[in-house]
């Protein structure tokens, strides 16, 4: 497409009407990675499922030990599935429509295994940082199909990148088993940030079911199984709600042998041996002895798990004593120390007993959820009257770990609580660290949070951005937050966070000249505590021990879009299977270049098969007509809505050039239609029929026109594209001739099962418009090999 030169006093304009206005501006944002990760040592090729990234992005990729592209490039195709039919309430809700950008990333043989993070950007902003996880074993990606779900034969050890989709998707993957040997499925996508809520099956060579699972780590499934028979066994893997969409990805480890899935207790001191049980599938019982050096890190991974962390201390490790289930029975405890428990079956409860003195804030924070433990925990404090006198559920919102600071009214004996929080939950994995230390013993300090590493900032506008403080050990003091890094021509407003307050709001602002880009930026709190000048960077803090800290926020100076495709409210009634037409003008806001029409990448509902074709408006014209096909499979008295985004390329007088676009939600800028029926039909007189391989047949079938339909009608057989040697020749049915017989040809051999049905198109022409009707037909073959 030409870009156009558009003088920087004419954005001016547009953008000053948009600091009152909501600037016109589509941000860019992602659904997906796909593959969601990689093995050390390999380069890993990824599909990014985007909106508004156009035809290239730049990219960026944070952490050690990967070294990835600095630019995107649209695919020139995106696999899309339709699936199946969508009812109403749900097909009435937002629905994207991401576009596959392809890119590499080389991780080092040497790089530790975890999260790194990637992130994109545009002239019309940044994205938040999402993970891309880096393994350890061998790593398959799934060749997605159509249709009823192939098992897949894999070789163990290994991690499967894979999706579910379209909706109601089953990805099957399957595997020959020994007798006596046992093996563990671990699901990771909700860590990652996947929609998925994952439910998996084994299914043994019999056809039984031999081990469910739904939820074990928040919503990613894992299980392990002892395999009683040797033999082919599947892995059953779909979405709990029978959801699945492109971004539905996943990554599915399967391995052989023990299986170390949580520990206890979660922790040790340094410099000492602790007695650590090991538990999972396979995993010997009992303690066995494990070093803790003394230089050991805070937090170690343990070599033999997946993804279980082990916490260090300089502290006393105390461990419960069974039974605590009262005050009267509590383990005894110290402060200064860390208490070690675990809620091991449902409606266990641990109770501590401790001492206070009058008016020493005693602080409790209790690390299980930050460890990986699935334990929701509820901390109560009691005085020694049984009488409630603190509790704390959740430390933060999405965040179930509990603290509190406990002021003792008086010096007596206390007691601690913990438990989880739903009743009908707990097992041996269900374990905690409770730090316990009087707040005298730390020095005052805080941390700054972000809620986010992104901003996005257009000329002429301003931003806000949120910090939130954690104040620990007492202190209630002023904090200043300061921001460094700033581009030219963007200003933030100075920032307090009062005393015993914990939020402060940055605001940003842009001449309406700022040079377009983006630029990392730091944030800062200080503070004089106790005479010390006390500095924290503000960051995005790990959701799960493997992820990665962010301590800075990518701001980018974004280019508001002058332009906007306007139309007048109109429902209007159209046949399925028509082409409808609906027509717009364009206020071109000072933009007097060419413009690209199509589609919106993300859609007021969904979509409901509707498509149609993008095209180009020459420099000056400002109104245009756009055609949508409505599919012949639509539901009869349905609501179709669809939205367009309009796509321009602006210089500025610096010579940068910037891609921009505009999309509308707004119901008078929809092509809504409500779904008549169709004036053509297609009947197979036949709609099952069985093959010979090697041989072909004839498929009678049966036209019939509306009286405003006229000409030839094209039919022709469509297959589904992952199945190759059935096929069949067109052929055109003359007005006033209403049956036909398409012939269709069977090879020999398949490279694929027929795991779903064809379908046999019929196109007439209206106004040099298409008007298509379907019918489906389901084929079976006789007597023809599938290679394996």
């Amino acid at each position: 497409m030409r870009s156009i030169r558009i003088r920087d006093s004419i954005v001016m304009i547009c953008v000053t009407a948009s600091v009152c206005l909501p600037v016109l501006a589509d941000n860019p944002s992602v659904s997906y990675i796909f593959p969601a990760g990689g093995q050390r040592g390999t380069t890993v090729n990824f599909r990014i499922g985007g909106h508004y990234l156009h035809n290239d992005c730049p990219f960026e990729m944070l952490g050690e030990g990967v070294t990835a592209v600095d630019r995107l490039t649209r695919a020139a195709e995106t696999t899309w599935f339709e699936g199946p039919l969508i009812p109403l309430t749900e097909s009435q809700q937002k629905e994207d429509y991401p576009v596959d950008h392809l890119g590499s990333v080389q991780i080092s043989a040497n790089a530790s295994v975890g999260i790194r993070r990637w992130r994109v950007h545009t002239s019309q902003g940044v994205t938040a940082s999402l993970p891309f996880i880096v393994g350890d074993f061998p790593e398959f990606v799934e060749q997605e199909i159509d249709g009823r779900p192939l098992p897949t034969l894999i070789d163990l050890p290994v991690t499967i990148n894979g999706r579910i989709f379209p909706r109601e998707d089953i990805d099957i993957w399957s595997f020959d088993a020994l007798a006596g040997e046992t093996y563990v499925c671990d699901v990771f996508a909700d860590r990652m940030r996947s929609p998925l809520d994952s439910r998996l099956k084994i299914v043994g060579p019999s056809g039984q079911t031999l081990a469910e699972n739904d939820d074990a780590r928040g919503k990613d499934s894992r299980l392990g199984f002892t395999a009683e028979h040797a033999g082919r066994h599947e892995v059953h893997l779909w979405d709990a709600d029978l959801g699945g969409l492109q971004h539905f990805v996943y990554r599915l480890t399967i391995s052989r042998g023990p299986f170390t899935e949580a520990i206890y207790p979660l922790g040790g001191r340094r410099g000492e041996t602790l007695a650590l049980e090991r538990i999972g599938p396979g995993v010997v019982t009992g303690d066995s002895e494990y070093p803790i050096s003394l230089d050991a890190a805070e937090r170690m991974l343990l070599s033999d798990s997946g993804n279980v962390w082990l916490e260090t201390s300089d502290h006393d490790e105390l461990r419960e004593q069974e039974p605590n289930d009262s005050a009267d029975v509590a383990t005894s405890a110290t402060l200064n120390a860390i208490w070690n428990g675990r809620i091991q079956v449902p409606g266990d409860v641990d109770v501590w007993q401790f001492t206070g003195s009058t008016n020493i804030p005693i602080e409790f924070d209790l690390y299980a959820a930050r460890l990986g433990s699935p334990l929701d925990s509820v901390l109560s404090i009691f005085d020694a009257a049984g009488k409630l006198v603190a509790e704390s559920d959740d430390l933060a919102a999405g965040q179930t770990d509990s603290r509190l600071n406990f002021n003792p009214p008086s010096d007596a004996n206390y007691t601690a609580k913990i438990t989880e929080r739903f009743s009908k939950r707990g097992n041996a994995s269900f374990g905690y660290r409770l730090h316990v230390h009087p707040a005298a013993s730390h020095a005052p300090s805080f941390s700054v949070k972000l809620p986010a590493d992104a901003l996005n900032l257009a000329r002429g506008a301003e931003a806000q951005l949120k910090i939130v403080v954690d104040r620990q050990h007492g202190f209630a003091g002023v904090i200043q937050v300061t921001v460094d890094g700033l581009p030219m021509s963007v200003v933030v407003s100075e920032a307090t966070v009062a005393a015993n307050q914990n939020e402060a709001t940055l605001t940003f602002k842009a001449t309406l000249d700022a040079v377009v880009g983006v630029t990392s930026i730091t944030v800062r709190g200080r503070s004089d505590i106790d005479g010390v000048l006390v500095e924290k960077i503000a960051v995005v803090p790990a959701v799960v021990p493997e992820d990665l800290v962010v301590d800075h926020v990518r701001l980018a100076v974004t280019m508001p879009t002058p332009f906007k495709v306007v139309g007048v409210f109109e429902t209007k009634y159209a046949p399925r299977g028509s082409t409808y037409v609906r027509h717009y003008r364009i206020e071109r806001g000072g933009y007097d270049g060419p413009l690209r029409v199509q589609l919106a990448e993300r859609q007021a509902r969904h979509l409901q098969g509707v498509t149609g074709q993008t095209i180009e408006i020459a420099a000056g014209v400002n109104e245009f007509d756009f055609q949508v096909h409505l599919p012949p499979w639509m539901e009869i008295g349905r609501t179709s809505r669809t939205c367009l985004m309009a796509i321009g390329e602006i210089t500025l007088a610096d010579g940068s050039s910037h891609t921009v676009s505009y999309t509308s939600h707004e119901q008078n800028d929809q092509i809504i239609v409500l779904v008549d029926p169709s004036q053509l039909s297609l009947k197979l007189e036949h709609p099952s029929v069985r093959g010979h391989a090697g041989e072909s047949m004839e498929l009678p079938f049966e036209i019939r026109r509306g009286p405003e339909l006229a000409g030839d009608v094209h039919v022709e057989l469509i297959s589904p594209l992952h199945l190759t040697g059935i096929s069949s020749t067109p052929l055109d049915i003359p007005e006033g001739r209403d049956l036909g017989h398409l012939r269709i040809e069977f090879a020999s051999e398949l490279l694929r099962p027929l795991n779903m049905p064809f379908v046999v198109r019929a196109t007439v022409m209206q106004n040099g418009r298409p008007y298509t009707a379907e019918a489906i037909l389901e084929i079976i073959i006789d007597k023809v090999r599938v290679p394996q």
